[in-house]
């Protein structure tokens, strides 16, 4: 089973690389199961070029699954169903 993990505050990609990174996990049952970064927000341009490039190997302009905005400006409903959400620390700790 590959369950599909969005972020917010996503920074340049290091929760999204570690979850890579993790691979696949076989359970004693044989069942596997691993983790795909889907969609990730940021507000700074760089960094959400970076995870663009480093994650999803792709162009920022031709990645539609990085969302470069202001979080309060992000309509939560729109982005796509997920299994999992991670929050890039410490962004939202200090973003109002």
């Amino acid at each position: 089973m590959e369950f599909k993990l969005g972020e917010f505050f996503c920074g340049p990609g290091g929760i999204a690389l570690g979850a890579i990174k993790c691979g696949v996990v076989v359970s004693p049952e044989g069942e596997t199961f691993s983790v795909r970064p889907d969609w990730a927000t940021d507000y700074d341009l760089d960094t959400c070029e970076t995870f663009s490039r480093n994650i999803h190997k792709k162009e920022l302009t031709q990645d539609s699954n990085v969302i470069h905005e202001d979080i309060r400006k992000i309509n939560i409903q729109q982005l796509q169903k997920c299994d999992g959400f991670a929050f890039g620390f410490p962004c939202n700790d200090f973003s109002v």
